[in-house]
């Protein structure tokens, strides 16, 4: 069944909103930093493995999130992203000790890994070449406001009601990004293919 109009809109904007989600947690854990810090007294050195941790993660990983899209489809991907990033924010704030936090961050980083390769084939595929650019312009935009309100949202959170809420604002993120996906329907469907075998030459 061809998708709508409205549907590629959907997927547009779940690409958007797993950008977003990745976009807000960076900036926001650096903003909880000092009060993760304090409350689990930890020495510097330890705090910045919570951001270290994460990006080795992303960094390690990375290639295989474009080709898991690719054997397993976009929409499985991106939802296993969203749903392992949406469970690292959560044990991340819960977080009690910093071995329970790297945990938390270390399934954030596997979540960056299948969300953001499929996220931006989710913008880029969702129409024909006529409209690309402009769900492009779109998802770009989306994801460099995330960036820039990130700090002030974390901060107005982390003021409020602690530094766990600069990780559990994700959560809200990720069920509107499934929300939109569900409702892509067949916009945010890729055909599936090839394997992690190596082809023979």
């Amino acid at each position: 069944m061809a998708a709508t109009t409205r549907q590629r809109w959907f997927a547009v904007f779940a690409g958007s909103g797993a950008l977003g989600m990745i976009m807000i947690d960076a900036t926001g854990t650096a903003v909880a930093l000092p009060s993760i810090q304090r409350d689990l007294m930890l020495s510097h050195g330890a705090q910045q493995w919570i951001i270290t941790l994460y990006a080795l993660t992303v960094a390690a990983t990375i290639a295989t999130g474009g080709r898991l899209a690719d054997v397993y489809g976009r929409e499985r991907t991106i939802v296993a992203g969203v749903v392992l990033f949406a469970s690292g924010s959560l044990l991340s704030g819960l977080s009690v000790s910093l071995p329970m936090l790297l945990c938390g961050r270390a399934l954030e980083g596997l979540g960056n890994v299948l969300m953001a390769p499929a996220a931006a084939l989710l913008a880029t595929e969702a129409f024909g070449p006529e409209r690309r650019g402009q769900s492009m312009g779109i998802y770009s935009g989306l994801g460099g406001l995330a960036m820039v309100l990130g700090p002030i949202i974390c901060g107005v959170l982390v003021q409020l009601g602690g530094w766990r809420w600069a990780f559990f604002v994700n959560l809200p993120l990720a069920a509107a990004t499934l929300l939109m996906l569900r409702a892509a329907g067949p916009a945010a469907a890729s055909p599936r293919g090839g394997s992690f075998r190596p082809e023979a030459v």
